[in-house]
């Protein structure tokens, strides 16, 4: 990463606090500057982020968002969600919630969102479907660690196939423009193409 890159203090404290709580799944740098960089994109958006961890993605999304748009992170784990929930305490645009993202989403009938960050392994994979059906047109579906690596953590490690099988279907899917960034963790930006925009 550049030195001319900017860190958020709250990304800094977050990073801070994951290596504490030896909690090694968090966005990288390079990803965080992405989100940033497309959360700025959405003045007055809803962001979804699937994965919150100990907040280090959130605020990077934070970082990037105007005072108008306003971030729901959802984090399934009791101990995450605490820690979560005190380190972001300060910004009133975010809301955590300890759930279980497929519940949360099923059961969600609100506004659809301009931009969802997931950062978990069951919404990316088996219930992609179900959480591509939450965007907004022209809202953007993010994920990273898109290139598999025997350096993640054995407890949440998709296998190399299952990696490999998302990069092929995710081109398959019809409402999205799909783009794979090969670099760090690797990540995928798709945006939901508008109904009447001619393919």
């Amino acid at each position: 990463m550049s030195e001319l890159v900017k860190v958020p203090k709250l990304v800094e404290v977050a990073e801070k606090r994951a290596m504490e709580e030896d909690f090694h799944m968090s966005s990288a740098r390079d990803t965080g500057q992405l989100l940033r960089a497309l959360a700025a994109s959405k003045p007055g958006g809803r962001l979804l982020e699937i994965g919150t961890g100990v907040g280090v993605g959130a605020g990077w999304l934070l970082d990037g968002m105007d005072p108008t748009a306003r971030l729901i992170t959802l984090e399934v784990h009791p101990e995450a969600a605490e820690i979560s929930t005190e380190m972001l305490a300060g910004d009133s645009r975010v809301e955590v919630v300890h759930a279980d993202a497929i519940e949360w989403l099923r059961a969600y009938d609100g506004p659809l969102f301009d931009l969802i960050f997931v950062d978990a392994s069951v919404p990316k994979y088996e219930e992609r479907a179900l959480t591509l059906s939450r965007i907004a047109p022209g809202g953007l579906f993010v994920c990273d660690d898109v290139i598999w690596s025997a350096s993640w953590d054995p407890a949440v490690r998709p296998s190399k196939d299952r990696v490999d099988k998302f990069r092929l279907e995710i081109f398959a899917e019809p409402d999205f423009h799909v783009l794979l960034m090969d670099w760090g963790p690797g990540v995928c930006v798709a945006t939901r193409i508008a109904a009447d925009v001619d393919s």
